[in-house]
């Protein structure tokens, strides 16, 4: 059995140092990598985060359409009903960094077994198309309260996901995720197992979804002499959203300040946008 050893790795990340250039091009990758797909995990559960407000149309799911972006509404269909999020003609929502979301988003849902399943009808978000499906069940029949199941989810030009989580909705917007155990792939066909803890999304007050408390946990494989693979561990701070600024972990070296370059150049685009 292989181990990663300490001393060997002094050199290729730092004893004890802050740069976060002295990281390995694999490892910068993998984290700008997991972060956006990170940053996606959370908006797609956000496009549908209203769900919580309709705790009290229990069971029958029976209300007025209402909103206008999403444009929210409901029908029966047998023992069960389904519900619709409309974000066609390109709303204007923090879910995708200022840029438009469109399309729609429609959930199945069952009121004898009490779950769901979300699918995506030409759905996208800043020009990103969603594909796939998100299996959910409330916890103690609350629609804030979910175990969520993403089945091969894929958006287009950022990569690909599946996995589980437990997933919070509030009625502000914002979103937690806890005990998750997810696989991601990025467009380059890398693949990362990934374990997150403790994430928290507001894009309301963001406006963005890129995480703003939590930590995700990975592994990356290294090309050493005794060595096959160092855990990475990403922790989200508060102005990350704003800033890019994460604390990176390498083994058990660290944390290094780091900035996500792909966040910065976002904010950035944002910015220049608002000023025209």
């Amino acid at each position: 059995m292989r181990r990663w050893v300490p001393v060997v790795l002094l050199g290729l990340v730092g004893c004890g140092s802050e740069r976060s250039d002295l990281l390995t091009v694999a490892q910068t990758q993998a984290v700008e990598s997991v972060a956006l797909l990170t940053t996606y995990l959370g908006s797609v559960p956000a496009s549908f985060g209203k769900l919580a407000s309709l705790q009290d149309q229990l069971p029958s799911f029976s209300f007025q359409p209402f909103g206008d972006c999403p444009h929210i509404s409901a029908q029966r269909e047998g023992l069960g009903a389904r519900l619709t999020f409309d974000y066609r003609g390109s709303c204007q929502v923090p879910l995708a960094f200022g840029e438009p979301v469109s399309g729609a988003v429609s959930m199945a849902f069952d009121l004898r077994a009490f779950e769901g399943e979300v699918g995506f009808e030409e759905f996208q978000l800043g020009g990103h198309r969603v594909a796939g499906a998100v299996a959910l069940r409330p916890v103690d029949r609350r629609l804030g309260r979910l175990r969520v199941r993403f089945a091969n989810l894929a958006v287009d030009q950022i990569g690909w996901l599946k996995g589980e989580a437990a997933l919070a909705l509030s009625l502000d917007g914002s979103l937690t995720m806890q005990d998750g155990e997810l696989q991601l792939r990025d467009i380059l066909d890398s693949s990362y197992a990934v374990k997150v803890s403790g994430l928290s999304f507001n894009p309301w007050l963001h406006g963005n979804c890129v995480p703003d408390g939590g930590q995700v946990v990975f592994v990356v494989p290294l090309k050493m002499v005794g060595i096959d693979s160092i855990e990475m561990k990403v922790r989200f701070l508060p102005e990350t959203p704003a800033t890019g600024k994460v604390k990176v972990l390498a083994g058990p070296l660290g944390p290094f300040d780091y900035t996500l370059e792909h966040v910065v150049r976002k904010v950035r685009r944002t910015l220049d946008e608002r000023r025209k």
